[in-house]
């Protein structure tokens, strides 16, 4: 009578250990999809930002006239250096760069929507990493400075501080 039990007990274990095989396999394939996604994502991002870099940090060709400087405000005009971009995105304000660090990176203000690159990148596409970008006025007290894209908390220190320092 054991044996006979045994073999009956054998198909039930075999019930329970697909499914619950299948569930491992199925979060492991969701979890993976999460991961490549991530470094796709952040592999076209850095990618975008050293391009962007690559077009500032451009010489200028001495044949070539420099280009006009474009009026931002009465009062600001968009420098030579970064007319090009300015011209790919007009909500570009400027740009940080923190020596011996990465951090070079455009630095957007958009004046309809305070939050809009929080999860867009330069390019106005959608993204979890942002781009820098500083809210409309950011003397005001309560103003924000998000780097929300920078991946380390050294990054973000050294932003943070960068912006504060040109501000004050």
């Amino acid at each position: 009578m054991t044996l006979a039990l045994r073999r009956k007990e054998k198909p039930m274990n075999k019930k329970i250990l697909i499914p619950i095989l299948t569930a491992f396999i199925l979060v492991f394939a969701v979890s993976a999809g999460f991961i490549i996604k991530h470094y796709t994502e952040s592999a076209k991002q850095e990618a975008l930002y050293d391009s962007l870099a690559e077009i500032v940090e451009t010489e200028p060709d001495e044949n070539v006239e420099p280009a006009e400087p474009i009026q931002y405000t009465e009062t600001k005009t968009i420098l030579p250096e970064y007319t090009e971009l300015f011209t790919q995105n007009s909500d570009m304000v400027g740009w940080i760069t923190v020596e011996d660090t990465k951090i070079n990176y455009p630095v957007m203000q958009s004046k309809n929507e305070p939050n809009f690159y929080l999860k867009h990148g330069f390019d106005k596409a959608y993204t979890d990493y942002g781009c820098p970008y500083v809210q409309e006025k950011l003397r005001c007290a309560g103003a924000e400075r998000q780097p929300h894209h920078l991946r380390s908390s050294y990054e973000r220190r050294l932003y943070v501080r960068r912006i504060d320092e040109i501000y004050r």
